[in-house]
């Protein structure tokens, strides 16, 4: 069972073919559940999810949160991108990238954020190289980033072709000297970013940065929202 709330200033709940629209912004997740426990039929110990990531009761739901009161068996993907990525098993990131990848053209994006971020986040922690066949060293870092590099350019080319509503574009860091482009990408769960020592297709970025360093985040909360509705489904 999946109860979702979407706030707006007013919020939706959706409840099966049911819809409601309510003020959520400033409840407690408890005191959501307890208001509406009639229409949502959700019991006292039915776990929330807000934009991917469990809370506890005493969590305040903020105006544009996404809020999901779900049975644990009813979430089988909740946490499958999150495990993946911190987690060093190959297999299991390519078959959450292949799940994601057939599940439309949302996923085709997540999966590719997916591959993107992590191949950042790895390339700022290694350490160590390998030696090629005609004697030059190259770093693990090195080799990293260049999987950053060609995963941006494929997903600069998958927004080009279809970017499913989702606000992005390019604009240039002032204070980087090497890596001085920048991809943003307007996520339902904010804005992700990436530097860039090549500007790839794409239009200029009609915003500016949000200040906050959240993208990492918010890439596993969208794999993990779109995981969790394509097995759902299935």
């Amino acid at each position: 069972m999946v109860c979702t709330i979407k706030t707006r200033g007013t919020s939706t709940i959706v409840h099966g073919g049911t819809a409601l629209d309510i003020p959520a912004g400033g409840f407690s997740i408890s005191e959501l559940r307890y208001a509406y426990r009639d229409v949502l039929n959700v019991g006292q110990g039915t776990p929330a999810y807000v934009r991917g990531l469990l809370v506890d009761d005493d969590y305040v739901v903020q105006p544009w949160s996404y809020v999901e009161f779900v049975a644990d068996w009813g979430r089988k993907g909740a946490t499958k991108a999150r495990a993946a990525y911190y987690g060093s098993d190959s297999g299991m990131s390519r078959s959450v990238c292949r799940t994601l990848e057939k599940s439309g053209g949302l996923g085709r994006i997540a999966a590719e954020l997916f591959r993107v971020q992590k191949a950042s986040s790895r390339a700022k922690v290694y350490r160590g190289g390998i030696r090629r066949g005609n004697g030059h060293r190259q770093s693990f870092r090195t080799l990293a980033y260049g999987r950053k590099n060609q995963g941006l350019a494929k997903l600069a080319a998958l927004l080009q072709a279809n970017n499913c509503g989702l606000v992005w574009g390019w604009a240039k860091d002032p204070g980087q000297f090497r890596a001085k482009f920048v991809l943003y990408i307007d996520l339902p769960q904010g804005q992700v970013s990436f530097h860039s020592t090549e500007r790839f297709a794409g239009p200029d970025y009609p915003g500016r940065w949000d200040q906050q360093h959240l993208s990492e985040t918010r890439i596993i909360e969208l794999c993990d929202t779109l995981l969790s509705i394509a097995e759902q489904a299935s």
